[in-house]
């Protein structure tokens, strides 16, 4: 199984939800988005697009996130990237990256 491992530095942009799965275990979902930015040939800096990810934590980390984080609060993620697919409520299907 091919893994892309990735490092996110952003805010949290949602306050953790605590959930229990089917089968009991915990775990928690927020939002992070990250601005990246690059340096321009006058040398100041200007910011790139933003760009959004759902972040799914399990376990003792679930339980950290949902104690300590909270909307607005720069944050650093590490985990593995995956697409999720979903149909939106006008009924078009579509991506969102998920960490």
């Amino acid at each position: 199984m091919n893994e892309i491992k990735v490092t996110l530095h952003g805010n949290v942009v949602t306050d953790p939800t605590p959930r229990a799965g089917r089968n009991g275990s915990v775990f928690t979902t927020f939002r992070v988005a990250t601005t990246p930015y690059r340096r321009t040939a006058d040398g100041s800096y200007a910011d790139l697009e933003t760009s959004f990810y759902s972040v799914i934590a399990f376990d003792t980390v679930a339980s950290n996130a949902a104690a300590s984080l909270r909307k607005g609060q720069p944050v650093i993620i590490v985990g593995n990237l995956s697409n999720k697919s979903y149909v939106d409520k006008d009924g078009i299907s579509r991506t969102s990256p998920e960490v």
